[in-house]
């Protein structure tokens, strides 16, 4: 159906005009059907309804405008709204950010810059593991010079008793057995052991495993001796052979070696409070 007043199209069941606000005749024609056109009431709102509403009192006009009304209304205070956020917007921006900054102050940068960043361990402390280090080498190497001193001592008075027909041939047979058994085990120590840290390691490593393989050729050739005293009779000293004379040729190149192994090791004992030695002790 179509408006009287604007003759715009508008839905048949509507009671308003979309476009102009008025009263949709049909309505009034529907109610027409309980009323008898005899009524003069009735008579004057269908001739309210032919004139397009015109005659109508202005409390139905009013009426009828009120949704256009309420509409426009809201779309204003909409834009007004939208407009004052507007023009504020940068105001609020910038004020809302001073209220995060000062509840939530932003990190140090320097906890930053330790977030991303991985800072060298301080030179004190590079020392201080470098030196551990060396204290943990030195104790060991140490540890293994008081063996190779237990071993001399026992060869040193096994030979005495040998020389003097003091000691028992199965007797120092054994001891001297347990000599070249104790310098095999070091050199087999020192090859395996970890010597990092230490001032010249490779001087120090070679130097004293040199030293301990002359030392274990000697022991070798004085056991050969003792079973050559054994053989014959000793009567107050025994005598001098070949084995012996070959055992002090070893011994000399050991001490040699030993005395080339102290000149680095023993400044490295003293500085690690260690027993600063000499070349008849191991």
């Amino acid at each position: 159906m179509f408006c009287k007043d604007c003759g715009k199209k508008i839905d048949s069941e509507e009671k308003f005009c979309w476009f102009c606000d008025t009263p949709i005749a049909k309505s009034l024609n529907q109610n027409s059907a309980t009323k008898d056109n005899s009524d003069p009431t009735f008579r004057s709102e269908l001739l309210s309804l032919d004139s397009g509403g015109k005659n109508l009192p202005k409390s139905s006009k009013s009426q009828g405008k009120r949704p256009f009304r309420a509409i426009a209304s809201g779309a204003v205070i909409v834009g007004v709204t939208s407009l004052f956020f507007l023009l504020n917007f940068n105001s609020i921006f910038s004020h809302k950010k001073k209220l995060v900054r000062k509840y939530n102050p932003p990190p140090p940068s320097s906890t930053i810059a330790s977030a991303t960043t991985t800072s060298p361990p301080p030179a004190s402390r590079v020392s201080s593991l470098s030196g551990s280090n060396a204290k943990i080498a030195a104790i060991r190497l140490n540890s293994l010079l008081s063996q190779s001193g237990i071993g001399r001592t026992t060869l040193i008075s096994t030979i005495q008793g040998i020389n003097s027909c003091s000691i028992s041939p199965s007797a120092a047979t054994q001891f001297l057995k347990s000599v070249i058994s104790n310098r095999q085990s070091l050199i087999n120590k020192l090859g395996g052991a970890h010597l990092a840290g230490l001032p010249n390691e490779t001087q120090l490593r070679s130097s004293l495993n040199l030293s301990w393989v002359y030392s274990l050729k000697a022991d070798q050739y004085f056991l050969q001796w003792e079973q050559q005293v054994n053989n014959s009779s000793c009567h107050g000293q025994a005598p001098v052979t070949s084995a012996y004379v070959n055992a002090i040729n070893e011994s000399k190149l050991a001490t040699t070696s030993k005395q080339n192994f102290l000149s680095i090791w023993n400044p490295i004992a003293s500085q690690q409070s260690l027993p600063v030695l000499n070349s008849s002790q191991i």
